[in-house]
């Protein structure tokens, strides 16, 4: 666990992905309507799977990569070697606001991503370190009217985080309308909330850029195929 009062080289970029624990349960509700519970938390596994591959392909000597986690986890081994700081209480825009107040303290500019990205790779991450760098704000846009990924160097106030009305087809919109200073896009992406969205995912994952990691070829093969594999398989492929 990170403590809130670390100093840190003000140089380096954090980045951050909001994660629960990828534990049998703890799939999204909007998924397991769509799926069988198993198959459900074998795509949050599998997601989780990506989210760390990105996250520690993305750290070096000038960024530093963190689970935001909404609490402590008995089983901290989940995580890997990526150390993890808390969310801090209340709701998505409090505990976004949280997070952030933390990073401005030692770091001069941060990144900010969820953990249900099936394309979301270190390309993505180190696109969006640099394209910060020349701007305000960096955003990636998610197919549905949300935001995949959020970057900025300036620490917004609560009231601003508790404005925007999440899992809305207005989310990014609002976002970037209450944002003041110059914004860069990544490519529009899809956030996989439900079955309706399995096509449109596997489309991306088979045209990206780089070539899908192993946690990302076990996702496509989870979305297209009935006979759903060995749970334990995406563990044991990522290990």
């Amino acid at each position: 666990m990170i403590s809130a009062n670390r100093q840190i080289d003000s140089k380096k970029t954090a980045i951050y992905a909001f994660s629960k624990s990828p534990l049998l349960g703890s799939s999204k509700s909007r998924l397991r309507a769509g799926v069988d519970s198993i198959t459900a938390n074998m795509i949050s596994r599998a997601l989780f799977e990506i989210t760390k591959s990105a996250l520690a392909s993305a750290r070096s000597q000038s960024v530093d990569v963190f689970w935001a986690v909404e609490e402590r986890d008995k089983n901290s081994e989940i995580w890997g070697s990526i150390p993890i700081v808390l969310q801090g209480p209340g709701e998505l825009g409090d505990r976004i606001s949280f997070v952030e107040s933390q990073a401005s303290l030692g770091y001069s500019q941060w990144i900010f991503i969820g953990s249900d990205l099936p394309a979301m790779n270190c390309h993505l991450l180190k696109e969006a370190v640099q394209q910060l760098e020349q701007c305000d704000f960096v955003l990636g846009p998610a197919s549905d009217g949300g935001f995949y990924l959020f970057g900025a160097k300036e620490n917004l106030h609560p009231s601003f985080w508790n404005s925007i009305p999440y899992s809305s087809s207005e989310t990014l919109l609002t976002l970037k309308q209450k944002l003041v200073g110059n914004i860069s896009y990544l490519p529009i992406l899809t956030d996989l909330d439900v079955k309706a969205q399995f096509n449109q995912i596997k489309n991306e994952l088979q045209n990206m850029v780089l070539q899908p990691n192993e946690p990302q070829r076990i996702l496509l093969s989870i979305l297209q195929s009935d006979n759903y594999s060995n749970p334990e398989a995406i563990e044991r492929s990522t290990t």
